[in-house]
């Protein structure tokens, strides 16, 4: 519950404020009343108000000064100064002291509640992110406390390759920090990967539990009594690093309990999904590319989940992928011409159901079949006349992310899908018959059978009514202006390449040269060849 403040000269006027309004409601459970900034002080100092309802001009000082002293001795209570004076200066005073609303006299006791529910709306919002800073800051200060600083700065730079590998500058490096270093000291990485949030998180609360990740490894390390360091690298990957000359040797099978350990309280305590993965005791100056071989591990995991895992001493063979079975791709080309969203994604969705249950499948597969996916997605969309890049541009995260998982592909796809298929509707919905003809020849400029009934049957229209509709808006025949868009085709084929005549005549859909040159001299006024040798060529 709330207490609120009330100071007003006028007694009647603070007795109007204090039944007008059902404070109750707002949940305000004591409403205070004062006449003088003296009292309205003695009060704020006795009692936790949260709410002021203030007068500017008082005979006894100015409600400005209270404010001023208010922000000095109790900056948690929100004001509203409710007052006759329109005066600017009054309202630009009060806005700089931070007072949350400057209402003037007579107010409307709704519009007095509605601007009062709202700053304890304010107050509300700023109590839950008070109380949820202390819930995390035992975390933050126990890991801070017992974080060597300068040994964390240095994995870190030496890990994202901030300091060279050799050990020459790993010495100077150590140096600045009074830290001594042995060439023959070596340390065993273990990758910690993050591999997914289980809820929304922003950006202060996923930092909080990276607080709180740091401390449970801390606590563990302990109960295992293995000393370590845990290095933040970026936003999904630490290292912890265990000295191999630690007081008692650490065994593979201890040290995989542990993470195994971690593991489970981060699942079921810190809102998060991890891999680990141990690699091979090395020197500093030899842990970049043992860090490097780790992240790949990382990035050709994308089955396994919350396990531990230890870099293969041998390599491993090669995978046959010639038997992974092949996606319809053809197939899922028609269903997304078709708009049909819901059949095409539930296809996607059984065939990597499939896949996924295979132990071959790795990250490479996942590249490919993303691959694979987009080139049917741009087709879709040249020939829908839109650009990629306007689509996706707002779905880099997604499109990142794809190759880490079967879900996160799906994810990806699922965004692929929808996107394209809202953009073509949009698009068709302000597009005229006459434009969706040009976008269609467009993209059949190579079919030499594009007929004008093939045009027509594309719009659902009658071919004559077509051709007149045409005629009007362009002033061209359907086939004049398929002749043309060939022709400008074939001149910038003639600028800029040096693909023969021929090559170019049947890239444009012509099977026979003679009526291809024909057709070229009948529009430029010149032979290919002379075009192609013509000044033009280079404007």
């Amino acid at each position: 519950m709330y207490q609120l403040l009330v100071v007003d000269d006028e007694p009647y006027t603070a007795k109007t404020i204090e039944e007008g309004v059902s404070w109750e409601r707002l949940g305000i459970s004591t409403v205070h009343i004062s006449h003088n900034i003296r009292r309205a002080k003695e009060i704020i100092e006795n009692q936790r108000i949260d709410l002021m309802i203030c007068d500017i001009e008082m005979p006894q000082g100015s409600g400005l000064e209270l404010m001023e002293w208010v922000k000095e001795h109790a900056p948690s209570v929100v004001c509203i100064f409710l007052t006759c004076h329109a005066d600017f200066k009054y309202a630009q005073r009060a806005i700089q002291l931070g007072s949350f609303e400057y209402l003037l006299k007579p107010i409307r006791f709704p519009e007095l509640e509605e601007v009062a529910g709202k700053a304890l709306g304010k107050i509300a919002g700023e109590r839950e992110q008070h109380a949820e800073r202390e819930k995390y800051l035992k975390y933050y200060e126990m890991w801070t406390s017992h974080e060597p600083v300068f040994i964390e700065h240095f994995w870190r730079d030496l890990l994202t390759e901030m300091i060279p590998s050799e050990p020459r500058h790993i010495r100077e490096y150590l140096s600045k920090g009074n830290v001594p270093y042995d060439d023959k000291t070596a340390h065993l990485p273990v990758l910690v990967r993050i591999q997914r949030w289980h809820k929304e998180l922003v950006l202060r609360e996923e930092k909080m539990l990276e607080f709180a990740l740091h401390n449970v490894m801390q606590e563990l390390l302990g109960e295992y009594r293995i000393k370590g360091q845990l290095v933040q690298v970026n936003r999904e990957m630490l290292v912890l690093i265990i000295p191999d000359m630690a007081p008692a040797p650490v065994g593979l099978e201890k040290l995989q309990q542990l993470l195994q350990h971690f593991i489970k309280a981060s699942n079921e305590y810190l809102y998060c999904s991890l891999c680990c993965y141990i690699g091979e005791t090395s020197a500093a100056h030899d842990m970049v590319g043992m860090y490097q071989t780790l992240v790949k591990m990382d990035a050709d995991n994308i089955r396994l989940r919350n396990q531990v895992l230890v870099l293969p001493r041998e390599k491993t063979p090669s995978r046959n992928d010639d038997a992974m079975p092949e996606p319809p791709l053809l197939v899922w080309t028609e269903l997304l011409k078709q708009y049909s969203e819901n059949e095409l994604l539930s296809a996607i969705r059984a065939y990597l159901d499939v896949v996924e249950k295979d132990e071959r499948l790795h990250a490479k597969w996942l590249r490919e079949f993303d691959q694979n996916m987009l080139q049917i997605v741009y087709h879709f969309l040249h020939l829908k006349g839109l650009q990629a890049h306007r689509i996706f541009d707002d779905n880099k995260e997604a499109a990142l992310r794809a190759t880490r998982s079967v879900d996160d592909l799906f994810k990806w796809m699922q965004v692929l899908v929808s996107q394209s298929i809202r953009h073509a509707r949009e698009a068709e919905k302000t597009l005229n018959v006459v434009e969706k003809v040009k976008i269609y020849i467009q993209a059949n400029l190579t079919n030499p059978d594009l007929t004008r009934d093939e045009i027509a049957a594309h719009v659902y229209l009658n071919p004559d009514y077509l051709t007149r509709m045409f005629k009007k808006e362009t002033g061209m025949a359907i086939s004049d202006y398929v002749a043309k868009e060939r022709m400008d085709l074939a001149k910038e084929l003639l600028r800029k390449t040096n693909k023969s005549i021929n090559t170019i005549a049947g890239a444009i859909g012509y099977s026979n040269f003679s009526n291809f040159a024909r057709m070229f001299k009948k529009w430029t006024g010149l032979a290919p060849n002379e075009f192609r040798q013509s000044p033009e060529r280079q404007s």
